[in-house]
């Protein structure tokens, strides 16, 4: 009797323990899973930030050598610097001294359609 006694306590403390180590598992799982996804989302966010940064530093120093070089840029050519890749403006950057104008180094400007007269 005693011994079967301290079988059922045996196998329920087993069980009781089972479930602890479960639930603190899971709750340390979801510990290092929330820590995990906060370090990849602040990682993934210093890499787009430094792109951004590398991205405007490119354009304002393209717009600077251009104006110098062509004069005051219009709107379209802006608009087009603003728009680019890094690939772009980094090609852009290291063709501007041999093109003989800024419509041969960053294409033709867009074709303006005006409002048709009634």
């Amino acid at each position: 009797m005693l011994a079967e006694r301290v079988d059922e306590w045996t196998q329920k403390w087993k069980r009781e323990g089972l479930l602890e180590g479960k639930r603190e598992g899971k709750l340390e799982g979801q510990r290092e899973g929330k820590l995990e996804g906060q370090l990849e989302g602040k990682l993934e966010g210093q890499r787009e930030g430094k792109l951004e940064g590398q991205r405007e530093g490119k354009t304002e120093a393209l717009q600077s050598v251009l104006t110098a070089r062509f004069g005051p840029l219009p709107s379209w050519a802006g608009a087009r610097l603003t728009g680019a890749t890094i690939d772009q403006l980094d090609a852009w950057l290291n063709g501007f001294l041999q093109a003989e104008t800024l419509e041969g180094l960053l294409g033709d400007p867009p074709v303006e359609t005006g409002t048709p007269a009634n």
